[in-house]
């Protein structure tokens, strides 16, 4: 892998393909939506591409104090979950102003990070330990090693 030179400073593989930092903030209710009933495949075919790209998913949801438990506050918190983002939720809606501002601030954090980032990929070979020794090592000063699942840094 080497970075990439231009101005977007994304990674580039030995292939070519491009290794972007993908963020969606999702800014949603709890209130009723209209549909008459839940569509999983569609669902499952946007988390199969949410995370076959690495996608961070944020949620910022406003509830509203007369519904609870509804499925867009399981969902928006089990898409979280799964892409490392993080769920919020707001009983007033002037709290969006801080929680953006402050959502703004961590992403581009983390765009700070991985702007620059070399990622390595390890795949056991078949019939290898189920518990691997692994050891990544550098000699050049300056490079800060943060281990993660998938490139998104915590």
């Amino acid at each position: 892998m080497r970075p990439d030179t231009s101005r977007r400073r994304h990674l580039r593989t030995l292939t070519g393909a491009l290794l972007a930092f993908m963020v969606i903030v999702m800014v949603a209710t709890n209130g009723p939506e209209g549909s008459s009933r839940v569509r999983d495949r569609p669902f499952r075919e946007m988390m199969e591409r949410l995370l076959a790209n690495g996608t961070t998913v944020h949620t910022l949801m406003f509830t509203h104090p007369s519904v609870s438990g509804t499925p867009q506050m399981r969902w928006g918190i089990d898409i979280a979950d799964a892409t490392g983002g993080s769920y919020r939720g707001l009983s007033a809606a002037t709290g969006f102003r801080t929680l953006l501002r402050q959502l703004a601030e961590d992403i581009a954090r983390k765009h700070r990070l991985v702007s620059n980032q070399y990622r390595l990929k390890y795949a056991p070979l078949e019939g290898a330990s189920d518990r691997p020794a692994i050891r990544l090592l550098t000699t050049r000063t300056g490079v800060n090693m943060i281990p993660t699942r998938d490139g998104n840094v915590p």
